[in-house]
């Protein structure tokens, strides 16, 4: 009889080891915040801040590593395939989680094999062509791509990315056409646009804003309501009379497998919650040309849901659809 009471007792201990673990330990182990893109890409330069704040505030080393291709699904797959344990996480943007759902079929459910932690920056697309294309303003540029058809090409971090569906919703959007160029990442991309190997971008304001201001590179127009506080001489394309060009803010942050804990969940956003406001992360930001942007888990995920039909409708409405069945 003692010895059967024993073996339930030892038996009921083992079980619960890891829900204490999980409970009063996370975290007790390096966490790996795992980035879809090159480094030197603003979705690398939030997760390297989103590292620091969680090193800082967690008193835990995080490491970060690189799964970059297939315009972030490689790594995305990677994630949702991972223990919901807290220590493998998806450093990422709105183009993994966002766009590429509404526009082509992924080897994952971009919301239900994930859990949304938070995001921890936002940046804005703006139009940036090389500094020598004759086109001085939107309105130039607009003409120039409607009369020439296929005359002029745009680089992109990859197919169905932000970046891509920009671009791709820009040209539907004036009635024109250009010949898309994907790359690996959007500073790859960047690189070949400031050489003059490509014509255009519909890039973030964190990648170009120092090219834009050192004269590498021509910006025409941020595609939001309002203007860029880091680029505050680019018109947006509200002002322009042009709104229906306006595609959603980019995010750059966390994702982890679905399955995540409350109590994980809650300790890695209130950590972002803390260290997003200490003078050291706001300076990293504002040398990024980065925003602040910190939310609640259910916040995060209603958003994306949200800006998810944005997408979908406008890809519908021009016709976009990349390997989507």
């Amino acid at each position: 009889m003692k010895t059967a009471l024993c073996a339930l007792l030892c038996a009921a201990a083992l079980f619960s080891m890891p829900v204490a673990a999980e409970n009063h330990d996370y975290p007790n182990k390096p966490i790996t915040l795992v980035v879809p893109f090159p480094a030197g890409s603003p979705t690398d330069t939030a997760a390297r801040i989103a590292a620091q704040i969680l090193t800082d505030q967690l008193n835990q080393t995080v490491v970060v590593d690189y799964k970059s291709g297939a315009s972030g699904t490689i790594a995305s797959r990677h994630i949702a395939r991972a223990e919901p344990d807290g220590y493998t996480l998806l450093a990422t943007s709105s183009s993994t989680h966002v766009a590429a759902p509404a526009v082509m079929s992924l080897p994952y459910d971009a919301e239900k094999d994930f859990t949304a932690i938070s995001p921890v920056a936002r940046t804005d697309i703006v139009v940036v062509g090389r500094s020598d294309l004759s086109a001085t303003n939107l309105k130039d540029l607009i003409e120039t791509i409607r009369s020439k058809p296929g005359g002029l090409t745009y680089a992109s971090s990859g197919e169905g990315t932000v970046l891509h569906l920009s671009g791709a919703l820009f040209e539907a959007g004036i009635g024109g056409q250009l010949v898309h160029v994907p790359y690996r990442g959007a500073a790859p991309a960047a690189v070949d646009l400031i050489g003059g190997q490509v014509d255009l971008m519909f890039d973030t304001v964190s990648n170009v804003r120092q090219n834009v201001l050192n004269g590498r590179l021509k910006a025409y127009a941020v595609l939001s309501h309002e203007r860029a506080k880091a680029l505050p001489d680019v018109p947006s394309v509200d002002e322009l009379g042009l709104a229906h060009l306006s595609v959603p803010t980019v995010w750059l942050g966390l994702m982890g497998p679905a399955g995540m804990s409350d109590k994980v969940i809650k300790t890695l956003t209130d950590a972002l919650q803390k260290g997003i406001k200490t003078p050291a992360i706001q300076e990293r930001l504002d040398g990024a040309a980065l925003q602040a942007d910190v939310l609640e888990s259910k916040a995060f995920t209603e958003r994306n849901r949200e800006a998810r039909k944005v997408y979908t409708k406008l890809a519908q409405e021009s016709g976009l659809a990349i390997n989507k069945k």
